[in-house]
């Protein structure tokens, strides 16, 4: 298979100005005012053609030799998709892959020459997790046009049912809602549950959750080139046993099962109050079910790790006045010229 140009390799358009930095010469035509017609072809799921304009067109004003054909595939069958027609020849020019991709593609992309975007830039202009996910050997394979992360959504009519007037703020939290709202008929179906989570084949990104519990409990679950699974720690498996907890028939949390509707699927219909996922979801629940009466919160964090205070500055004043005086202080020593050394 042929190496794909880093100009059709971004994961998502950034900024215009990094768009018309790498395009034309990634691509190997010359693009300027007095070019050849040029034609890009975009993949990208989740994102509409009236958003991707907002960038497009005022590319095409710079470059109005340029055209873009902009296609939204269907995810559940986008990477296959995606691998087929770039075996095939006729790959996207530009088109999205997903954060922890970087590793199986980059023998089918060749990272941006210094020239066009330097790692330097790179990195002074985009978020850590940016550059972490899409460089490698400070080369830069791809870009972001945004970053998202992991949401709380609510059913506010099932709250308000139940008596509950926020969603949870802590993992603790979370568990006590789930009690109260959770309800199981006699066949084992649960005609309403409190989160959809517990499982991986009808939950919606349930690596991602799953790795977001791990690192509020304190795990790095992957070792830095994304290829190693670090998750096995006592904190790993902590958070681990929670997720698993919602789907335990043991547990005191039980209340998704594998004959739960699919999560975000289930959220729409009102059979779960609560639903962990990106910014996309609240397009399909919208469509799914237009009145549903939901909101947004942050995600419960019992156990997000918060640093250590600094110690406070020692008062260096008071403690010369007590040595002064003979008094002993801990971790103090008066030198013969009465320095005071603070150990």
């Amino acid at each position: 298979m042929k190496k794909i140009s880093f100009a059709k390799s971004f994961t998502r358009l950034a900024v215009m100005l990094t768009l018309v930095a790498v395009v034309g010469v990634g691509c190997g035509t010359k693009i300027g005012p007095t070019s050849k017609e040029v034609k890009l072809t975009i993949w990208k799921p989740f994102v509409s053609e009236e958003y991707m304009h907002v960038l497009t067109d005022e590319y095409t004003k710079i470059h109005p030799n340029v055209s873009f054909e902009y296609k939204s595939p269907d995810i559940n069958n986008y990477e296959s998709d995606l691998l087929n027609a770039l075996a095939a020849g006729n790959g996207p020019d530009i088109f999205s892959i997903n954060n922890t991709w970087l590793p199986k593609y980059i023998d089918k992309i060749t990272a941006a020459k210094d020239t066009q975007f330097s790692y330097k830039e790179f990195h002074d202009n985009f978020v850590d997790v940016v550059v972490k996910d899409f460089s490698k050997d400070q080369k830069v394979y791809g870009t972001a046009l945004s970053v998202d992360s992991l949401a709380l959504y609510y059913n506010k009519d099932i709250l308000g049912t139940v008596g509950i007037v926020a969603p949870p703020k802590t993992w603790g939290e979370l568990q006590s809602d789930v009690r109260k709202i959770a309800r199981q008929d006699q066949t084992g179906y649960f005609s309403r549950s409190g989160v959809a989570m517990g499982t991986s084949s009808n939950v919606n990104r349930a690596q991602d959750i799953v790795g977001l519990l791990m690192l509020q409990a304190g795990s790095i679950p992957w070792s830095a080139d994304g290829l190693s699974p670090k998750f096995n720690s006592p904190e790993g498996r902590t958070a681990l046993r929670f997720y698993t907890s919602f789907a335990t028939p043991a547990s005191d949390n039980y209340n998704w099962n594998l004959r739960s509707d699919y999560s975000i699927d289930a959220f729409a219909n009102g059979r779960a109050a609560f639903l962990y996922s990106y910014t996309y979801a609240r397009q399909q629940i919208i469509a799914k079910s237009p009145n549903l009466n939901f909101d947004v919160a942050q995600v419960p964090a019992d156990f997000m790790r918060q640093p250590e205070p600094p110690p406070p500055e020692p008062d260096k004043k008071r403690i010369a006045e007590a040595l002064k005086a003979g008094e002993d202080v801990p971790g103090c020593a008066r030198s013969q010229s009465y320095r005071i050394d603070i150990k």
